[in-house]
């Protein structure tokens, strides 16, 4: 599923509240949010793929049942 723009900004400021920073180029603030699905290992968690804005590096971040809750995705059940 795609995130809407306030989804994506939710993801954002969860992202940078956690300081994650890309594996590539340590850039911790340009990320471009691709898509986001529940995972299929773990059902209460909602896994975000991205892109880091400044090399192109691919990541995945769980986010919680909770998060994904509060930045306004509808729960899988």
């Amino acid at each position: 599923m795609y995130a809407s723009g306030e989804q994506a900004w939710c993801v954002r400021q969860l992202i940078l509240e956690r300081e994650v920073a890309c594996n590539n180029c340590g850039s911790s603030w340009s990320f471009i949010i691709k898509s986001a699905q529940w995972s299929m290992m773990n059902p209460s968690a909602l896994d975000v793929h991205l892109n880091c804005a400044n090399c192109g590096t691919e990541a995945t971040i769980p986010l919680s049942l909770e998060e994904a809750r509060r930045c306004g995705f509808d729960d899988p059940n």
